[in-house]
């Protein structure tokens, strides 16, 4: 990894102008259910979010940095 990476803890976040692109990647679910949705690799929740939102799902993520994690 180079060193600017390191430095950011090899944190590089999802472009939010993609989330509907990635979105349509996901079958829908039936109407009035909820789905959840597990993003692994959180860092400040942006994406999923978004995705949570387009997607009606509840959102839950992990990251490895509590500073990251509490934006």
């Amino acid at each position: 990894m180079r060193l600017a990476g390191i430095e950011k803890g090899g944190y590089y976040p999802y472009p939010p102008h993609m989330a509907e692109a990635t979105a349509s990647w996901f079958i829908p679910l039936p109407a009035g259910t909820r789905g959840r949705l597990l993003d692994p690799c959180a860092g400040e929740g942006e994406i999923a979010s978004l995705l949570g939102n387009l997607l009606n799902c509840e959102t839950w993520g992990c990251e490895l940095f509590p500073y990251r994690a509490e934006k």
